[in-house]
C-alpha cells in the first residue's frame, strides 16, 4: 500500500479515479486534505492514465517504490523484479557434527552429506577416505569436554550437542527411553541421554546390508535393521564406513503384501529363533544373514531417505537413519563386489527386460524401543526417489507388472484419496534417471505407499554381467542390545523380565495382561493405487529439505510407563541394579514429565 495526500475533496478524487474502475475507502484529516491508501499497482496505473496528478499534492511513498506484478511474462526485464545481491552475513562456525553436502535429492535433501569434519579433512590432505581416524567425529573429544556432567534424571532437558562449539551449529533434538529400558551403562558416562539425538533429513546410496529382526511379545525392539555404506564412508562415524538403518515394522512392513515384500517378511520370519523371549537373538541373527541378506539384501544397491542422527544407546553414539522413510532396493540388480559403490552398477542392469526396484515411502515413523515412542513426521506429501539410468541405456518403459499399494489408519477416505503414484524422467545427461513419485496424504494419517517397480531398458549394447560371489562380501558386524560398542555392562528391562521368578512372572504377566502388543496403528485395507498422470518434473528442487515434527505419541508412552510400574512392583525391595532404584524412585516425576 502507498499513501497519497489530495488537496481536493473527497468526493472528486473518488469521482477522477473511479471513471478508470477504481474507487478507494479515503479517510478524512484536518482540514481538506485527506489520507487515501491505495494498492501500489493502481496507484502507478492511475498516474500513468493521467487522471491522479492534477490532484496529487504529495506523495508520503515515492512511486518508484510501487511493486510491479513479477509474475507476468517479460517483467524479468522491470528493475524491481531483478533478485537484489544479498550482503554476506557472518561466516558460519560448522562443529564436527554438522552436515555438509555437494547436492539434494528430488525432495529438496541433503544427498550423502558428510561430516564437517570430514570435509575439513578433505580440505586439508585432499583426500576422501573419509573412514581415516583422523575424519572420523568422536562424541568424546568432539561434543563432551565442555558438557554437562552426571545426573541420572533423564527428563531434565539436557542436551549433549548444545553448548559447546566443536560439537554441533545446527539445531538438535533429543528422543529421550526411561531408565534401563534399553542400556544402561552409558549412564555412568557424561552423555545421559539413552535414545537418540535427532539431526535433520538425509538421503543415502550404496550397498545394502542386512542386519537382524528380533520378534519379542508384549513389546521390545522388534526394529528391522541393516546398514548402508556411501561412497568413501560419506556420513559414517565408523571406520566400516556404514550408516546404520532402522525401522520399525509394526509400522510398515508387516502388513505390505506385494510379491516382493511378502517374501521378503517370509525370509525375516523364517530366521526368527523362538529360543529367547527377549533381547537380540544370535541364533536369529545368524539365521537371517541367510534367509534375509544373501537372499534379498546384501550388496544391492539401495537409496535410503531417513532421519539423520546418533544411537546414544551405545556409548560410541553411532550415526543411523531412524526411522527410514523412503528405501529403494533394487531386487536383482548387480551386487556390489565390496562394500563400496561398484561401477557395474552404473553400466546396465542385470536383468534389462525386467529390472525390478522394491520401493516404499512415508512421511512418519517412530524410532524404536530405545526411544520415547514419539512420532516424526516429515512435513511433505510427495516423497521422490530417483532411480539411476545405466549408462548405456537409451530409453525405459514402465512395465504393466509393476505393482504400487497403499494404505492409511484407520480408513479415512480423506486420507486414502490423497494416495497414488507417478514417475518422470530426467533427460538431463549429467544426473539422468526415473523419479519415482509416491503421493501422501498428511503425516497424521500414517500413511504408506509401497510394492515393485518393473522397468524394461532399451540398451545401446548388450554386456553380460559376470556373477559376483556373496563370498567376496565382508561379514555383517552384528549390532546389538548387548555387549555392544564398550557397553559398560549391566541390565536391562527385558533382562529382567528374563531373571523373574515364576511367582514374580505370573506377578508382572497379570499387571501387563491389559497391554496390547506393539500392533502399530489399525490399518485400512491395502489399495492398489493406478498409475495417474505422469508427474512433472521439476526444475530444481526445493531449496531446503521439508520440516520434521516430533508428535507426541501418549499411547506408547503410557504403555513404557505401566511396563515401568509393573518391573517396579515385581522388584519392590530387591534392586538388582543402582540405576533401576533410581528409575523407580523417580517414577512419579517421570509420569508427571511425560504427560
Amino acid at each position: 500500500m502507498v499513501a497519497v495526500r489530495f488537496m481536493s475533496n473527497a468526493a472528486n478524487v473518488e469521482s477522477s479515479l473511479s471513471t478508470y474502475g477504481h474507487t478507494m475507502h479515503i479517510d478524512f484529516m484536518a482540514g481538506d486534505r485527506s489520507l487515501m491508501h491505495i494498492p501500489r499497482a493502481t496507484m502507478r496505473r492511475a498516474i500513468i492514465c493521467g487522471s491522479a496528478p492534477a490532484l496529487v499534492s504529495s506523495i508520503l511513498v515515492p512511486l518508484a517504490h510501487a511493486v510491479p506484478d513479477c509474475r507476468k511474462p517479460g517483467s524479468e526485464d522491470i528493475p524491481a523484479c531483478r533478485p537484489r545481491p544479498q550482503k554476506p552475513g557472518p561466516p558460519v562456525v560448522l562443529g564436527n557434527y554438522d552436515l555438509v553436502s555437494d547436492s539434494a535429492d528430488d525432495n529438496g535433501i541433503p544427498r550423502n552429506p558428510r561430516w564437517a569434519k570430514q570435509e575439513r579433512y578433505r580440505q586439508r590432505t585432499g583426500k576422501t577416505d573419509y573412514t581415516n581416524p583422523e575424519a572420523l567425529p568422536s562424541i568424546r573429544p568432539d561434543c563432551l569436554d565442555f558438557s554437562k556432567k552426571g545426573g541420572w534424571n533423564l527428563y531434565d532437558g539436557y542436551n549433549p550437542f548444545i553448548g559447546n562449539s566443536t560439537c554441533r551449529a545446527a539445531p538438535t533434538t533429543i528422543d529421550n527411553c526411561w531408565f534401563g529400558k534399553c542400556l544402561w551403562g552409558h549412564f555412568e558416562t557424561d552423555y545421559h541421554v539413552s535414545g537418540h539425538a535427532n539431526f535433520q533429513p538425509a538421503t543415502f546410496e550404496g550397498p545394502l546390508q542386512w542386519e537382524c529382526a528380533d520378534s519379542i511379545p508384549k513389546g521390545g525392539d522388534v526394529d528391522w535393521t541393516m546398514n548402508i555404506y556411501p561412497a568413501n564412508g560419506a556420513g559414517a562415524t565408523g571406520s566400516d564406513g556404514r550408516v546404520h538403518l532402522e525401522w520399525d515394522p509394526t509400522e510398515s512392513g508387516e502388513d505390505f503384501t506385494t510379491p516382493w515384500w511378502s517374501s521378503f517378511r517370509k525370509g525375516i520370519h523364517d530366521g526368527w529363533s523362538w529360543k529367547s523371549i527377549t533381547g537380540y537373538d544370535e541364533p536369529t541373527c545368524t539365521a537371517q544373514r541367510k534367509t534375509v541378506g544373501a537372499a534379498f539384501m546384501d550388496g544391492r544397491r539401495g537409496i535410503v531417505t531417513g532421519l539423520l542422527g546418533l544411537d546414544l544407546g551405545h556409548s560410541s553414539a553411532s550415526v543411523e537413519l531412524h526411522p527410514v522413510w523412503a528405501i529403494a532396493i533394487h531386487a536383482n540388480g548387480v551386487r556390489a563386489s565390496s562394500l563400496q559403490p561398484d561401477p557395474a552398477w552404473d553400466t546396465l542392469p542385470s536383468v534389462p527386460l525386467d529390472d525390478t526396484w522394491a520401493v516404499m515411502a512415508r512421511n512418519w515413523g517412530n524410532e524404536g524401543y530405545c526411544s520415547s515412542g514419539d512420532s516424526h513426521f516429515l512435513e511433505t506429501k510427495t516423497i521422490s526417489i530417483r532411480i539411476p539410468w545405466p549408462t548405456n541405456a537409451t530409453q525405459v518403459e514402465v512395465l504393466p507388472s509393476t505393482t504400487i499399494w497403499g494404505s492409511v489408519s484407520n480408513g479415512n477416505k480423506n486420507d486414502s484419496s490423497d494416495l497414488g503414484w507417478g514417475y518422470w524422467i530426467d533427460p538431463k545427461k549429467e544426473h539422468r534417471g526415473l523419479v519415482f513419485v509416491a503421493d501422501l496424504p498428511r503425516p497424521a494419517a500414517h500413511a504408506n505407499v509401497y510394492g515393485e517397480l518393473h522397468l524394461k531398458w532399451t540398451l545401446a549394447t548388450q554386456r553380460r554381467v559376470p556373477p559376483i560371489a556373496l563370498a567376496a562380501l565382508a561379514p555383517v558386524e552384528h549390532v546389538g542390545r548387548d555387549g555392544h560398542d564398550g557397553h559398560d555392562g549391566g541390565e536391562t528391562a527385558p533382562q529382567l523380565i528374563k531373571r523373574m521368578t515364576k511367582e514374580q512372572r505370573r506377578a508382572f504377566e497379570s499387571a501387563t495382561s491389559a497391554l496390547p502388543a506393539e500392533a502399530g496403528p489399525s490399518r485400512s485395507p491395502a489399495l492398489r493405487l493406478r498409475n495417474g498422470t505422469v508427474a512433472k518434473a521439476a526444475a530444481t528442487p526445493p531449496k531446503a529439505p521439508p520440516l520434521v515434527s516430533p508428535i507426541l505419541d501418549a499411547e506408547r508412552r503410557g504403555r513404557d510407563h505401566q511396563r515401568l510400574t509393573a518391573l517396579c512392583a515385581v522388584y519392590k525391595g530387591h534392586f538388582p541394579e543402582p540405576w533401576f532404584k533410581q528409575a523407580c524412585d523417580g517414577l512419579p516425576r517421570m509420569l508427571g514429565a511425560s504427560r
